[in-house]
């Protein structure tokens, strides 16, 4: 071989050769060592999460520190508060299963016990609304619960905490077990535990911060519950109206604007107004209304030669705003009184005449509930359930005692008055061409109440030459569903404000035994 060529292999063996061997050599050695090393207990290794948990669910925040290989994605709940997280921590347990080593690495496979915090604020979210409601009924006015923003601060936090503090007090209701994996390493202190995104997110599920923040965005958007104004069963003196919501109005757009104020929308809810069926107006008619957040009532005016028409539309916000008013409050009182003075003393926003019960014996008559009459054979009487609804009983149709019983118990009637005839139903007209009462047939004053729709009525009052039948189809192109002709004659009489509005061709109110009243049930100030 030239010597060129010995030269050139000595050299490349030197290169290539000599390095392989020496890690060949390394290799052996690092074999030897790891022969050498004591085995790590997989016990140990499978104890660790638990040990990380227990501390964490301990409130240990330091322990559990020593134990992850990172920043613990928490804060302290004294620095961050939360009752609710703390729950979630102390949920927290660890089941091991199985260990798998990889000289520095292991991963440990097992079961967590943990709260569900969506299963959590579910429910609280739900038990939250509840007292809300509870809170808005039991405020005597809705501003003392919530404004046009939403929940008062104060009201939604309140009921926040009472809606936790129950739930917090039986975590075990919201426990779900979940498998988890959990990496380990090798460090200069011992093995600590791999932080992972599925362990970060879990850890952060339980931080008190975004669990406050979770709690804070579910609450935050719960709708408003509107208040219920009610009066009591066996009211006879409704609250005071407040004097700045009654109203004249100098054109019939003021009267459609204020069917599109909110407070009017509200209690409307979806229900097509009377008042937008109008077609023309008397040239002299009067525009007044009243409005709360309990009642709507406008009255207008129309003509037809030689009547003059009154209308009152009437919008409750509850059934136990119409209510009956008797002189005395008390059946069968021996005196009479004409209605505005009746409706000054009940504090009626709008009032009406109804049966004159006391001039007559007979039909079913009802009074807070109690059956005072029940000689239904003659005439057709009319009832109002305790949600407002209006009902009928066609003569002959209830005749004993036990029947307007057991009519009364079956439909929640709080009262019920007897004149007749039935007008309206389904919105067709029913009037009867004879009746024992009213000559319903001539023409004469009349008045007579309608219901449209939920705690909507329409009361209809003609001055002059109007047959029963007449005021029906004026009714029913007004969308009346149902209706009932009440007391006519000098006898009628709507009343607004503790003042008759409809004319009155007898030059004076008649002195009567009741009336039917539509008050406001928002406490006055």
């Amino acid at each position: 071989m030239p010597r060129y060529c010995q030269i050139l292999s000595f050299f490349l063996s030197a290169v290539l050769i000599l390095p392989l061997a020496g890690c060949m050599a390394e290799k052996n050695v690092r074999e030897e060592i790891a022969e050498e090393a004591p085995e790590i207990p997989v016990g140990e290794l499978s104890a660790l999460p638990a040990r990380f948990f227990s501390a964490l669910a301990a409130g240990d925040l330091d322990s559990a520190q020593l134990l992850y290989g990172a920043e613990l994605p928490l804060t302290p709940l004294s620095e961050s508060g939360g009752e609710t997280a703390r729950a979630v921590r102390e949920s927290w347990r660890w089941t091991a299963g199985t260990v798998d080593v990889d000289g520095e690495k292991a991963v440990c496979t097992g079961t967590l016990s943990c709260l569900d915090t969506g299963m959590l604020l579910d429910r609280l979210e739900s038990d939250t609304a509840v007292l809300l409601a509870e809170a808005t009924e039991a405020a005597r006015r809705a501003e003392e619960v919530y404004n046009e923003k939403g929940w008062l601060p104060e009201t939604l936090e309140n009921a926040k905490d009472e809606a936790l503090e129950p739930l917090l007090d039986r975590p075990e209701e919201f426990v779900t077990t979940r498998q988890l994996t959990v990496s380990l390493r090798s460090s200069e202190s011992g093995w600590v535990i791999e932080p992972s995104p599925e362990l970060t997110e879990l850890l952060q599920e339980g931080e008190a911060q975004l669990l406050s923040q979770a709690v804070k965005a579910r609450l935050s958007v719960l709708p408003v519950i509107q208040k219920i104004y009610r009066l009591s069963p066996d009211t006879t003196v409704a609250p005071v109206p407040d004097e700045e919501g009654y109203g004249v109005a100098e054109s019939a757009e003021e009267i459609t604007a204020l069917f599109e104020r909110e407070e009017a929308r509200r209690l409307l809810n979806g229900q097509q107004s009377a008042w937008s069926r109008v077609t023309e107006l008397s040239e002299a008619s009067i525009l007044r209304y009243y409005l709360d957040e309990s009642i709507l009532a406008v009255i207008w005016q129309e003509r037809r030669i030689p009547s003059t028409i009154t209308f009152c539309e009437i919008i409750l916000g509850d059934g136990s705003q119409l209510f009956r008013k008797l002189t005395g409050d008390a059946y069968n009182a021996n005196y009479y009184e004409v209605p505005s003075a009746l409706a000054r003393q009940a504090n009626a926003v709008v009032a009406m005449d109804a049966d004159f019960y006391r001039a007559r014996n007979y039909g079913v008559n009802i009074y807070q509930g109690q059956l005072f009459r029940w000689a239904g054979s003659a005439v057709d009487s009319c009832f109002f359930t305790a949600g407002g609804d209006m009902l009928f009983a066609r003569a002959g149709e209830i005749t004993t005692q036990e029947e307007a019983q057991m009519f009364l118990e079956e439909n929640d009637i709080v009262t019920g008055i007897a004149f007749g005839p039935i007008m309206v139903e389904d919105g067709a007209n029913v009037t009867p061409p004879l009746y024992p009462d009213g000559c319903i047939s001539e023409g004469y004053a009349r008045c007579c109440l309608g219901q449209l729709g939920e705690r909507h009525y329409l009361i209809c009052a003609v001055d002059y030459w109007a047959t029963v039948s007449d005021v029906a189809d004026m009714l029913i192109a007004r969308g009346v569903q149902r209706a009932y002709n009440v007391d006519g004659g000098q006898s009628s009489a709507i009343i607004l404000g503790g003042e008759q509005v409809n004319p009155n061709i007898f030059g004076s109110e008649k002195p009567q035994s009741d009336i039917l009243c539509f008050a406001s049930a928002v406490p006055a100030d």
